[in-house]
């Protein structure tokens, strides 16, 4: 949580913590209330989904330029964007 609000990041195997959008909150915000979530979980909800796909797309485009396809294409699973539908 932070300010009240759910919001998710990545911790990688290392430990390190990767957080793309973290810059949306105001300075001096901290995150509470910690749990480890599953993928799965978190894209349970059609909202949190909605937005993964928007942030993955962003990703992908950043790294992989025009190779990404329309993001209103990319179909979300359980392991994430698997393709086109």
């Amino acid at each position: 949580m932070v300010d009240g609000h759910s919001h998710y990041f990545n911790i990688l195997d290392n430990g390190e913590e990767v957080d793309l959008t973290w810059e949306q909150f105001r300075v001096g915000a901290t995150k509470s209330d910690r749990q480890l979530r599953e993928r799965s979980y978190v894209l349970s909800f059609p909202d949190a989904a909605r937005r993964y796909v928007l942030l993955r797309t962003a990703v992908d485009r950043r790294w992989l330029g025009d190779f990404v396809a329309d993001p209103r294409l990319a179909r979300v699973t359980s392991i994430g964007r698997t393709g086109q539908a």
